[in-house]
């Protein structure tokens, strides 16, 4: 069995020219900006975290959500990006937390990436 890529990808319909032209990817996919992966990677990471606190196995939670097992498991390991908002409701529901709560740990982690991003690093400068 081949081993999966851990690169995150779209399934947005793009325009002909903007489609990518490398072989292997999809007509319709292109890789994820960095924000959105912290995005999809905070889900996930939330996802799990609530899934084990609640002591839920995949599958129990796959079924309650309306998903498949293998569903479940790349939204936690991060390799599923097109979360429909529907999703995220039933998954809120399922986990005993408002929608709201897993927008709020999604902007945490975005505006921690862009903290991250924008630190500078000090600059050595030469003695003369």
């Amino acid at each position: 069995m081949a081993e999966q890529s851990k690169t995150v990808w779209s399934w947005v319909y793009e325009p002909e020219h903007h489609r990518p032209q490398a072989a292997g990817r999809g007509r319709y996919s292109r890789p994820l900006a960095v924000r959105d992966q912290l995005v999809v990677q905070s889900f996930g990471q939330e996802v799990r975290r609530l899934r084990e606190e609640r002591e839920l196995s995949a599958s129990e939670l796959a079924m309650i959500v309306g998903v498949s097992q293998p569903t479940i498991i790349k939204i936690e390991t991060d390799c599923r990006a097109n979360i429909e908002l529907r999703l995220l409701w039933d998954f809120a529901e399922a986990l005993g937390v408002q929608p709201a709560h897993f927008l709020n740990v999604c902007e945490k982690a975005v505006l921690a990436g862009a903290r991250q991003h924008l630190r500078r690093k000090p600059v050595e400068r030469k003695k003369p």
